[in-house]
Parts: C-alpha cells; structure tokens; sequence
C-alpha cells in the first residue's frame, strides 16, 4: 500500500494541494478528507497539483469529478496544474479533459468582482447587496428576567406569527397557546420564514417549523426580540490568511459599523470553529424550581464545556446596539466595548455554503432540508481567566438590518 503525500501551498487567493504518489482507492480517500477539510476552513478556491502523481484510478476521477462539480456549485473551483504524464493521458482517455480548469488562468470573475469593504486585524468583509435606504422595526416583548426564578404564567405570554421577513430570538416553543406549550419553552430563533427551536421536555431534540404554503409558522413566546422588515446590507466575511477564525464580538462590532444605525439585527450564516453557549433543559414556568440556582443549575442548565460544532454551519440571529433603553434586559456587553449584544445559534452538520449569495430564505430551506440540525443556543462569551471564550467562524455571509423602533 502507498500513502499519497499531500502538501498545501498558499498560492495568491488560492491553496495548491501538491499531490505525491498514487491517487488510488486508498489515496483517493486521503485526498477526498483533505479537500473536504480544505471547504471546512472556508478555502473554496483549490489546486490540484499532479506533478508527482505517477497513477491514477477511475477511484481518483470520481474524487475529481465530485468536487470540481460541488465547488462550482457553491461559487468557487478546483483547479489542476502540472499534470504527470500519465494523469493527462487517463483525463484526455476518460473523456473529461474538457472540464479542466487550469491554475495559470488567474484569478475567477467572484475574485476580481469581489471589493474589500472592510479589513480587521482577524478578518476581511466584502459588500454583497447594498440597500441603504431599506429599514427594519424593532418588537419586543415579555420580561427576560423572569427565566432567573421560573417565574412565568400564561399572561406572560404572546403568540407571534412569522410569515416571512421577522427574525427574532427569545425563550419560547412552537405551538399556539400556552396549554400546549407550557413543559417546552426553551431557546428560540426565527429567520425570516422559519423558526427553530430546543424544547425543553426532555427530548434533547431541536424542532423547526417553515412556511410551506398557506402555512405560517407560529410559536408562543415568554420574552423575545424580533425585527422585520428588508435588510440594508448583505456582507460576506472570512479571516484573514494567517488567522484561524474571526470571533463573535469582533463580528458584533464591525456589524454594527457598517449597519449605520445605533441598532441593528443581524442573521449570520457561517462556517464555524466552535460554539459557546448555554440552553435550558427545564421551562421556566411558574411552579419549577430556578434553573440558575445551586445544585439545580447543573441539571437544569447545559453549558458548553469547550468550544462545540466545531466544523459546522451555524445560523445565528440576533441583536447588536449602542445604550438603547428598551434592549438593556434583554443583552449583554460586548468585551471592550460601549456595545451589548444577543445572538442565538441553530448548529447545522456541514453543509459547503454557495459563495456570494443573499439569498437567506433559500440557504436557510436548504440547510433545514438536506442537513442534519444537531442544536440551538444562546450564545455567550465566557471570559473567565479559564474560560471557554466565545464563538467563532471561518466565513459566512451576514444579513444587517438598520433598526428603528419608532
């Protein structure tokens, strides 16, 4: 058996994988796991170098084939250069040398288009759709500091309906009424068409209901924050070369800038290093016990004790303001700054994301279709001396909503 050596050399905006050796059933495999690990580090520009490859099977050409097609899908390419003697000769022979996209072209047209709005110390932005003048407003509802003592009854509640543009995160459960919903309140999101949620009557399972057609989704909320209307800006993200991921907060801040607004609701689709948060595993109604009080927060409370998801897609919807009034109780400092923030994330297996688009509704329907949704939580920064941090990301693409609440 042969080992197939693989490299990885930054080449501009692109990683060339130098391939050495035989790219057969075996190394097939091998070089199957790192072009996938290669898409999970948000790298969706790759070269296939096949110098040193001295065989190649139909395995080899099937691996070829799956990728050059996923890659395009989703906006990027895979690319070959320096082929060996014999890869050409079985490419030209197998009939697909015509799909070879070779290195030395330059740069793809999503490259050249692609304007740099903004540059971080961790990451580069780059403009979307640009919709100033578009505005959305704020609701909210309820009293979040009644979770700390279990504390809510029936006339604490409000139905809400979600009939498409109205994002939102709160403590609530699908249903209609607070009857049918009263054991299940837990962490909740809504993006635009669809609403996900964790129920908290011990089945450990994350729900979601979708607008299919007549059918608007409907959830029973306890407190929550929502903002409708179009967004003004669409922005993709990924961390600078050299930079592992860009953090939660930094995201908040520069989302906040380049929203123009004292308030802002955001929706983040994005490839993630790690989740940090928290989520209940009791409804916090009236007759339970306090989920945050001692020895009972251990049972009722699930942390994360590390970073989790790692290597997932994280839809995350949320709020990001300068000192407004009405939002206080329902969020929490950003580290190092004026600000405070509130974001809930829906964990998705990995799914490749298509590259520049803003189409929400349709990546959401997506993910809810083909991918497995594995949590929700509401996010947190844990900046402990020991802590876990807080959540980060790869790339993705952010939705930014200017908020007016009058």
């Amino acid at each position: 058996m042969t080992v197939l050596d693989i490299h990885i050399t930054p080449r501009e905006a692109r990683h060339e994988l130098v391939l050495k050796g035989r790219v057969d059933a075996f190394g097939s495999r091998t070089l199957e796991e790192e072009i996938r690990a290669q898409m999970k580090l948000g790298r969706h520009e790759l070269i296939l170098n096949f110098q040193e490859v001295d065989f190649i099977s139909s395995a080899g050409i099937r691996v070829f084939i799956k990728y050059f097609k996923e890659l395009k899908a989703i906006g990027g390419a895979l690319y070959v250069s320096e082929l060996s003697e014999m890869v050409n000769t079985v490419f030209e022979m197998s009939g697909i040398g015509t799909m070879l996209n070779r290195a030395g072209a330059g740069l793809t047209v999503d490259q050249k288009a692609e304007g740099i709005k903004k540059e971080t110390d961790s990451a580069l932005y780059y403009l979307i759709d640009n919709q100033p003048d578009n505005e959305m407003k704020l609701q909210v509802s309820g009293e979040p500091g009644k979770v700390k003592q279990a504390d809510y009854e029936e006339q604490d509640v409000t139905v809400e309906k979600f009939p498409g543009n109205k994002y939102g995160i709160g403590l609530g459960a699908l249903g209609n009424s607070f009857a049918n919903t009263a054991s299940r309140f837990g962490e909740l999101l809504s993006v635009g068409e669809a609403v996900i949620y964790l129920p908290t009557d011990g089945s450990n399972s994350a729900d979601y209901m979708e607008r299919s057609g007549s059918l608007i989704p409907e959830a029973v909320t306890l407190s929550s924050v929502s903002f409708q209307g179009d967004f003004s800006k669409v922005v993709g993200f990924r961390a600078k070369e050299g930079e592992r991921h860009v953090a939660l907060d930094d995201l908040a801040k520069d989302l906040l800038e380049m929203g123009n607004s004292d308030t802002v609701g955001v929706v983040i689709v994005a490839e993630t290093t790690g989740l940090v948060g928290c989520s209940l595993n009791v409804s916090p109604v009236k007759g339970q016990r306090s989920p945050f009080a001692f020895p009972g927060i251990k049972e009722d409370m699930n942390f994360t004790t590390e970073p989790e998801h790692d290597g997932c897609i994280a839809v995350i919807t949320g709020i990001v303001h300068k000192g407004v009034e009405a939002l206080k109780p329902f969020s929490s400092s950003v580290s190092g700054t004026e600000l405070s923030s509130h974001f809930h994330a829906a964990a998705f297996s990995f799914h490749p994301l298509k590259k520049n688009s803003s189409d929400l509704d349709n990546t959401v329907k997506t993910l809810l279709a083909h991918d497995k949704l594995v949590d929700v939580l509401h996010l947190l920064n844990d900046n402990r001396p020991m802590g876990n941090g807080q959540s980060c990301f790869t790339k993705g693409t952010c939705w930014i909503g200017s908020i007016h609440s009058n």
